[in-house]
């Protein structure tokens, strides 16, 4: 059995967990789970499979708090949606059992009011494609999640939704070819945050802060990009500021902007 997808089927957990077993028995090289269950769990063992390749799990809450010991070597495309982190140590964990891992794609859910807001690491020397969706990832007003992403052979970016004031990006990532950034709020780690993109070749840039984006973040700053060829930006700004910003991109070559619905 090299593939096994369910999706939304109406079963127990006796039933489930015998098809995920019968799918781990015969060697299942690509899984996907989408469920409809609130209160089920997915079962340890799936996280200690020898030949998953793909693996796609979407549930109303998805923990890995209780998964003690994770080995999936063959693991190179993880899909996980509506996500929740207890603490510091559950993702870099996890991802320590992934050696293969070469594209992560996640969404992250509301923070409840009992739930802990720490740290999500993202750290990883294998990861090529990071896709993360931030929208629906919400804390109580006096609380502050924090994101870290440690990933120096990342080749294709995507954050939707992402403030980033809570995301730290420790190193520049010199092997970035593209980056797709939907931008919420910043502040002045805006400039750290850029500088960790300065060597990608095709960004889009989305919001609806473009003035505060240009000023805060290029016009002030030594940030360049010149490995830059292709921008797209689908934002309301002044044209007059599009100028400041094309001035730190000499080798561009494609312009794609997107202003309320039309193209420009």
């Amino acid at each position: 059995m090299d593939t096994l997808k369910l999706d939304c089927i109406k079963c127990n957990k006796y039933q489930m967990e015998t098809l995920i077993t019968t799918a781990i028995d015969r060697g299942i090289q690509n899984l996907y789970l989408e469920l409809n269950v609130p209160t089920y769990t997915f079962p340890r063992y799936l996280f200690n499979c020898k030949t998953i390749v793909d693996l796609k799990l979407d549930s109303h809450r998805v923990s890995f708090l209780d998964v003690d010991n994770v080995s999936l070597p063959s693991l190179k495309k993880f899909h996980v949606f509506y996500v929740v982190c207890e603490n510091d140590e559950v993702l870099p964990h996890f991802l320590s059992g992934c050696p293969s891992l070469e594209e992560l794609d996640m969404g992250f859910t509301s923070v409840e009011e009992n739930d802990y807001v720490g740290c999500i690491n993202i750290s990883s020397p294998t990861i090529k494609t990071l896709e993360l969706d931030l929208e629906d990832l919400t804390c109580p007003s006096d609380l502050k999640y924090r994101m870290i992403i440690n990933a120096p052979t990342l080749r294709y970016l995507q954050v939707y939704g992402c403030d980033l004031e809570c995301i730290i990006v420790p190193i520049t990532m010199a092997s970035l070819v593209e980056a797709i950034i939907c931008l919420q709020s910043y502040n002045y780690t805006l400039v750290k945050f850029l500088h960790s993109l300065c060597y990608v070749k095709c960004l889009t840039i989305s919001g609806w802060e473009f003035e505060e984006f240009v000023h805060g973040g290029v016009a002030f700053s030594d940030v360049k990009f010149d490995n830059l060829i292709k921008l797209e930006l689908q934002l309301d700004f002044k044209w007059s500021l599009l100028v400041k910003f094309l001035e730190v991109a000499d080798n561009l070559e494609v312009l794609k902007v997107i202003v309320s619905g039309f193209y420009r």
